[in-house]
């Protein structure tokens, strides 16, 4: 717990932590059980970011991961349903016409 302080650059700002680097973090929850405790150290040492910071960011990027995946899935969900219904009234709506390409993520 030596490094549990609050990293700082030369000019005294706080480190701010990227979006990329937050990205990076996120991917720790997919990957393997025995490869996460050495990844996740090698990671603090790349962007020098103390324990409670790496687990705050990486906290916060599992939520927005699950949010975007809870709006896409709805939107899906959606999709179908405006299709079937439109299949059933036999009229010419169907899912071509709503851009799937603003469910995709980077």
């Amino acid at each position: 717990m030596e490094n549990d302080h609050v990293p700082r650059k030369k000019n005294g700002e706080k480190q701010s932590t990227s979006l990329s680097t937050g990205k990076e973090i996120a991917k720790l929850s997919v990957a393997s059980r025995t490869n996460r405790s050495t990844h996740t150290t090698m990671l603090q040492k790349k962007y020098k970011i103390s324990r409670r910071i790496f687990k705050t960011v990486q906290k916060r990027m599992k939520k927005i991961t699950e949010m975007k995946l809870r709006s896409t899935s709805k939107l899906i969900q959606n999709n179908f349903s405006v299709s079937y219904r439109a299949k059933k009234s036999r009229s010419v709506i169907g899912p071509h016409e709503i851009d799937i390409s603003e469910l995709e993520t980077d």
